[in-house]
């Protein structure tokens, strides 16, 4: 990745250049000496770097002893270019940004050239006299200075120039601790150098004297992430009670990226949906971007994630080709993207965003995971509430419709029906009133008809039309012993919401009158589609029936549910025909046009 020069950044490159000078000249004086003391130490001090404990958001490595060490044993020229040499080394082996092991390199090495003033001026101020003394006050000094300008560095650098903003860290603590463990560690290691019986003691003694700073390193490390660990969990407990608390979807999905925004400090957070048609929707956002509104499946990172239900850790973006263009904010670098589970499939997708390359860690992947499981069962669970909701809601309108349907629709039908064999006897002048009064009762009928459809729960925009009917179907087989036959020759996702529900309504009403009055044992559905139209028929292999005389007997009993199904058709441009007769079985036909100027905006290219 590019370094980006900025205002903050731009003082970087002269230290760094004045690190580089100070590498030159200790590569060109370094002195070699005791060569198996310093691999002894170089081990050790790689150890101690691998495993640094976390203080806020600052690594601090109990390095400094080590250093000092390798400082009195081979010389200061030969500790830089070690201690540089292993730093960049792990560096990259965790795959650091170039422009942090840049900083680290040259903090590194201010530090220990920063340190070199102290052998020049200890001197000056104390005298000559290399007693125990002298050492411990060189020590603690060069502790002090390596500490302080090591600090102020991480302080400028990191936080000043990245974020832009100081952490919530005492940065004296760090000076003072690390000031503390060299002082106290290398001055025990300087008052047993006194005594002639522990100077013979070699590598061996080297190596189990540095041993417990090792394992104190080792151990500290282990206990700040079990505690960090530890926080961070009990932060995304406390996150997913509150998402889990809300009940309302789109309050629980822009809870969830919010929180999920800030469990990782991100710069921006995205959630996306993934819609019947397997693309994904962005619905909610922590800023108002012109983000991609639509990403097809398997098209960039997000897409990749949603397809093979993994989450991805981009940590440079401008290295990753899948990346699309505007699938991130401009200033993005690095890219944390997790997928959200429901019942095993993948349902939507978290992206998050940060401004610096290299800045999501492991933790926050696996943390982020946890967090999208809860997510996903927040978000499952808002649906059940809502679904119950509606649930509870269309039982009331069902039951509604039912009473309307079965008191004032039936009166209503019957009416038309009395009115027309009224007109039949009655005398020529009192047709026209009769007329007029009959198409009054056919308007009222037909409010009475939409209040009724506008009640009834419609199962087909749930599920489609030809599952919901297969669903019907299969409820008639299971309760009734008959054996049920659906057959569609048509795209009906496409069909017209008005016609989608005339269609169920008058399948549904033709079936449920063949189970009570034909005794047949097979029943057929069929929906065919052509240009010009929908052609719908429901045939049995009952007993038939008497047409004229079935509405005669129904006007006697005030049962008009035949009305009502040409009602029904008639409100969409339909066309109902019964082919019937006593032992010959019925076949009822719907016939609707699908041309554009006689449907409404959701229209249907059925055979597209």
């Amino acid at each position: 990745m590019p370094l980006q020069i900025t205002r903050y950044s731009f003082p970087l490159f002269p230290l760094a250049g004045l690190s580089l000078l100070g590498l030159i000249d200790a590569l060109v004086s370094a002195q070699w000496r005791h060569p198996s003391s310093v691999i002894t130490l170089t081990l050790l001090l790689v150890l101690v770097e691998l495993f640094p404990f976390r203080l806020g958001k600052i690594n601090l490595a109990f390095s400094y002893p080590i250093l000092y060490a390798l400082y009195l044993i081979t010389g200061a020229e030969a500790t830089l270019l070690i201690s540089v040499l292993m730093l960049t080394s792990i560096n990259m082996m965790r795959g650091k940004a170039w422009p942090k092991i840049l900083f680290n390199i040259t903090s590194r090495t201010l530090a220990l050239l920063g340190t070199q003033l102290i052998p020049w001026l200890l001197p000056m101020v104390i005298g000559e006299s290399r007693d125990l003394t002298y050492y411990l006050i060189d020590l603690f000094l060069s502790s002090l200075v390596y500490s302080t300008i090591s600090t102020l560095l991480i302080k400028w650098y990191i936080f000043k120039t990245v974020n832009g903003r100081v952490p919530e860290v005492s940065f004296t603590k760090i000076a003072l601790i690390s000031v503390a463990v060299a002082t106290v560690y290398d001055g025990f290691m300087l008052w047993l150098a006194t005594n002639p019986k522990n100077t013979g003691s070699g590598d061996i003694g080297t190596l189990f004297f540095f041993l417990p700073l090792v394992a104190g390193s080792i151990v500290v490390y282990l206990f700040t992430n079990l505690t960090r660990a530890n926080s961070s969990l009990e932060t995304l407990f406390v996150v997913s009670q509150s998402i889990n608390q809300q009940n309302d979807l789109p309050t629980v999905l822009s809870h969830v990226i919010e929180e999920a925004r800030k469990l990782v400090h991100g710069s921006y957070g995205m959630l996306y949906l993934v819609e019947e048609d397997g693309n994904l929707k962005r619905v909610v956002g922590t800023s108002d971007v012109s983000l991609l509104k639509r990403i097809p499946m398997q098209v960039g990172i997000i897409g990749l994630v949603a397809h093979f239900g993994k989450p991805m850790l981009i940590q440079d973006i401008e290295r990753d080709a899948r990346v699309l263009q505007m699938e991130t904010l401009e200033d993005t670098r690095s890219l944390l993207v997790v997928p959200i589970h429901s019942d095993s499939q993948v349902v939507g997708v978290i992206s998050l965003g940060k401004k610096e390359s290299y800045s999501f860690r492991e933790d926050d992947l696996k943390m982020m995971t946890i967090f999208a499981t809860h997510a996903g069962v927040a978000m499952r669970n808002a649906q059940y509430i809502e679904e119950r909701e509606k649930r509870l809601l269309l039982e009331e309108r069902n039951r509604l419709a039912r009473e309307i349907h079965d008191g004032l629709a039936q009166d209503l039908a019957s009416a038309i029906l009395q009115v027309e064999m009224l007109k039949r006897i009655a005398p020529g002048e009192m047709v026209s009133s009769l007329t007029e009064l009959q198409d009054m009762v056919r308007q009222t009928a037909t409010v009475v008809r939409h209040s009724i459809y506008s009640l009834r729960p419609a199962p087909y925009t749930h599920v489609g039309l030809i599952p919901a009917l297969r669903s019907h179907l299969d409820e008639v087989r299971v309760n009734h012993g008959i054996q049920t036959h659906l057959s569609s020759k048509c795209n009906a996702e496409h069909l017209p919401s008005k016609v989608s529900q005339a269609v169920f309504e008058i399948c549904t009403e033709t079936v449920k009158n063949a189970v009570k009055h034909s005794r047949a044992t097979d029943l057929w559905v069929v929906l065919e589609c052509d240009s010009a139209g929908l052609v719908v028929k429901v045939r049995d292999n009952g007993v038939g029936f008497h047409f004229g005389q079935a509405i005669l007997q129904a006007a006697n009993r005030k049962s008009f549910g035949i009305e009502n199904l040409h009602s029904i058709a008639d409100s969409v441009g339909g066309m109902l025909d019964y082919v019937t007769a006593p032992g010959e079985g019925t076949l009822v036909t719907l016939e609707i046009s699908l041309e554009e100027d006689e449907t409404d905006d959701d229209s249907c290219a059925v055979m597209r």
